[in-house]
This record gives C-alpha cells, sequence and structure tokens, in this order.
C-alpha cells in the first residue's frame, strides 16, 4: 500500500484524537484522580527514578521547565513530594514521593489499571497479541534512531 504523505499525516491526526479520547486526557483530571496528565507522569517519573532530580524528569518528558516547577510546587505543597539537597551538588535537589504522595500514586495507579483493563476486557489472546504487537511498532518506528 502506497499511502501519499498528507493522507498518513491525516491518518495519525485521526489516531491520535481517537486515543486521546479512549484514554480520556481531554479532561481536566484523568479519571477524576485530581491530577492532570502532566502531574500523573511527573509523579510516575518520581516514583520510578532513583535520585529524581526535576532536570532528570525534564530529560524524560518533554515538558516545559516553568510548567514542571509550578507542577513540583504544587507537590510540595501538597505534601506529595519533598525536595532533598543533594550532598555532592548543594544546588540540585532530588525528588521523593513522601508516604502521601506513595498512597497517591496507587490510587492513580489502580485507576489506570482498571481502565485499560476494561479497553482491553472484550479482546482474544489474538486481538490481544496483534494489539500488543501495533504498539510495539508504533514505538520502534516512531522512536528517534541515532544518525
Amino acid at each position: 500500500m502506497n499511502f501519499s504523505k498528507q493522507l498518513c499525516i491525516e491518518k495519525i491526526r485521526e489516531f491520535n484524537r481517537f486515543y486521546t479520547n479512549t484514554i480520556e486526557i481531554l479532561d481536566r483530571s484523568i479519571l477524576d484522580s485530581g491530577f492532570s496528565l502532566a502531574e500523573a507522569c511527573v509523579l510516575f517519573e518520581i516514583r520510578r527514578m532513583k535520585s529524581c532530580s526535576a532536570r532528570k524528569i525534564l530529560q524524560e518528558i518533554n515538558i516545559d521547565e516553568g510548567y514542571l516547577s509550578r507542577i513540583l510546587g504544587k507537590f510540595v505543597a501538597n505534601t506529595l513530594v519533598t525536595k532533598v539537597r543533594s550532598t555532592e551538588d548543594k544546588r540540585q535537589y532530588y525528588l521523593r514521593l513522601t508516604p502521601k504522595g506513595i498512597r497517591q500514586m496507587e490510587c492513580l495507579d489502580a485507576l489506570m489499571i482498571n481502565s485499560t483493563g476494561k479497553w482491553i476486557e472484550g479482546l482474544n489472546d489474538t486481538q490481544l497479541h496483534l494489539l500488543l504487537d501495533s504498539m510495539e511498532n508504533i514505538t520502534q518506528l516512531l522512536t528517534p534512531t541515532e544518525k
């Protein structure tokens, strides 16, 4: 099949609209969790990374530095995250989830697992394999390669 570039762009945009509606990221909060998509991503990165810093988050997700700063300020104010000064570099702070932040992430994870489970509950094994292979193909095709 030989697609024109314009048709390919239109199909990608159509898929993006479908997917953003499916995962409900256009709402102010994901799954009525109280967190925006950006906030959920930042919390996830703080939980996932060892020695997490704002700089490392900026390297992992495409987010404006000022927006990240506001999100982190909100998390610190709401006692979801603590900032711990680095002993090696006094200008740097490491970010850690507080017990309250860990509980919030556990609740958010449960909501996401439940929601994702509902999307795929009607799929058989063949369809699940096709879905996973398709996702892997999209990831590989759209991941920039070093030249």
